[in-house]
C-alpha cells in the first residue's frame, strides 16, 4: 500500500473512532436519564447547582492564579529594574575612573607653561609646547 493509501486509512480510522465515541456517549446519556433515581426537574436542579459551583471554583482559581502571576511579574520587573540601575552605576563608575586616569596621565606627562598655570602637551620637535607662546 502506498503512503497516500496509509494516510487515507488513518483518517478513516480516526473518523470511525470519533463516530464510535459519539454514539457511545449518546447511548450512555440516554441510559443515565432512563435509570436516574431522581425526576427530570430534580436532575436539572442538581446539574445547575453543580455547574454553578464549578464555575465559581474556576473563577476563584483564575483570580488566584492571576494574583500569583502579577506578584511574580512584579518581582521580575523589580529585578530587571535593579539590574538596569546596577549596570548604569557600573558604567558611570567606569567612565569616571577612565576620565580620572586620563587626566592623571596628562598631568604627569605634560609640563606647565611658565606663568600660565595650564598644561600643554610638549611640541613634537622638542621646541615650544603646542599652544605655548614664542
Amino acid at each position: 500500500m502506498s503512503a497516500r493509501g496509509k494516510g487515507v486509512t488513518a483518517v478513516r480510522d480516526r473518523g470511525d473512532l470519533l463516530t464510535g465515541l459519539l454514539v457511545g456517549g449518546l447511548l450512555g446519556a440516554v441510559a443515565g436519564l432512563l435509570l436516574a433515581p431522581a425526576t427530570g426537574t430534580e436532575t436539572r436542579a442538581e446539574w445547575r447547582r453543580r455547574t454553578t459551583d464549578a464555575a465559581e471554583r474556576v473563577r476563584t482559581g483564575t483570580y488566584a492564579a492571576a494574583g500569583r502571576l502579577r506578584a511574580r511579574a512584579g518581582g521580575v520587573s523589580a529585578m530587571a529594574r535593579l539590574s538596569a540601575e546596577d549596570i548604569l552605576r557600573l558604567v558611570r563608575r567606569g567612565v569616571t575612573d577612565t576620565r580620572d586616569a586620563v587626566l592623571e596621565t596628562l598631568e604627569q606627562s605634560a609640563e606647565p607653561v611658565a606663568g600660565e598655570g595650564r598644561l600643554d602637551p610638549p611640541a613634537p620637535d622638542g621646541g615650544q609646547p603646542v599652544g605655548g607662546e614664542a
